[in-house]
């Protein structure tokens, strides 16, 4: 009987979890406004709390620092919380040699490296930190960004 009750207790639990996951993307969906989520032609999403704003989409953010460069003629395809991701017909030595000489024309502290495949290219400056991968990707490179205080 007890394996019985635990099954029939599972069963009644993933119901539940799977009525409140179909609740909150309606509301994410259809009701944006009502937790705080603005939408911008559903193609990007912006939260605002007390601790600050956090938005992901296509493109660019629009608090994307002005003093990280983005890659000549590399298209923005997304960003996510401190993240953002480009591709470019490009080699991946082309786009860490320009970020390693425009990040430290910038005033950035900048350390390359080699990750597998990848390039890399770290930066310090102030209260923050940048990092950048350049990875090959079927014929393109994939460039990310990522970006964020100490």
């Amino acid at each position: 009987m007890p394996k019985k009750k635990n099954k029939a207790t599972f069963i009644i639990l993933i119901l539940i979890l799977l009525i409140l996951g179909l609740a909150a993307l309606t509301v994410v969906n259809f009701y944006p406004s009502l937790i705080g989520l603005e939408t911008k032609d559903k193609e990007e999403f912006t939260i605002e709390t007390k601790q600050g704003i956090f938005s992901f989409g296509k493109g660019l953010p629009n608090d994307f620092p002005q003093d990280i460069p983005t890659y000549p003629g590399a298209n923005p395809e997304g960003h996510f919380a401190g993240f953002v991701n480009f591709s470019t017909g490009d080699a991946p030595e082309a786009v860490n040699q320009f970020y390693a000489e425009q990040l430290k024309a910038k005033g950035w502290t900048v350390a390359t490296g080699t990750l597998g495949n990848a390039k890399t290219v770290n930066g310090k400056k102030d209260d923050r930190e940048v990092q950048v991968t350049a990875t090959p990707d079927n014929g393109k490179t994939v460039i990310s960004v990522i970006y964020a205080k100490k």
